[in-house]
Order: structure tokens, then sequence, then C-alpha cells
């Protein structure tokens, strides 16, 4: 069952969990009903909206975000963006595996 985890970072760099909710399916769909519950809750306890979310490239849950939390903008996560080109590196065999040029790519 997929995890939606909704962090917030504090003025001090630290990250606090801001909720998280479990999903029948990543659909657009669900991912709208969650982020709707979560706005409402912000709004009931007048808390302010993030300006900034960083997603994985997530498309429904992109277009969920845009449609429901209007004045945030979305970013992806280089953690995630590096993962998938070291693993579409190592699927095309651009680098020998456990090679000098391979591990000096792996540390940039």
């Amino acid at each position: 069952m997929p995890l939606l985890d909704i962090l917030r970072s504090t003025g001090l760099g630290t990250t606090f969990y801001a909720a998280f909710v479990f999903l029948s399916n990543e659909t657009e769909e669900k991912y709208k009903e969650a982020l709707k519950m979560l706005s409402e809750v912000l709004q009931k306890r007048e808390i302010s909206y993030s300006g900034v979310i960083v997603i994985d490239r997530n498309k429904g849950l992109m277009k969920a975000i845009e449609y429901t939390l209007l004045a945030t903008k979305n970013l992806l996560c280089l953690w995630h963006i590096n993962k998938n080109v070291l693993a579409h590196i190592q699927q095309c065999q651009v680098f020998k595996a456990k090679t000098e040029e391979e591990e000096s790519f792996l540390k940039l």
C-alpha cells in the first residue's frame, strides 16, 4: 500500500513529519483527495502553505499538486534524479562495473 509522506522543514534546516497518508493506489485522483484533506487542515489550523514542494517524478502527484495547491512550486528531488540516472547508466552499461571511470562518475 503506497504511503504519501509529507514533511516540512524548519528555519534550522531540520525536517519533521507534517502528515502521512496511506493510499489505495498512486493515481492522480487519490493524490488530489489526500492533498485536499491536507489543505483543509492547514486552513482550519491557520497554518501557512509551503511555497515549494520537492517530489520524485510521480506524474499523478505532480498534477494533483498543480490542481490542489495552486500557489506552490514543484521541484524534483536531486536524490531521485541521481538514483534514476545511475540506474539508467548501469542498465545501458555506459561504464564497466567496478572501474575507475565508474567510481569517478559516482563521486560527482
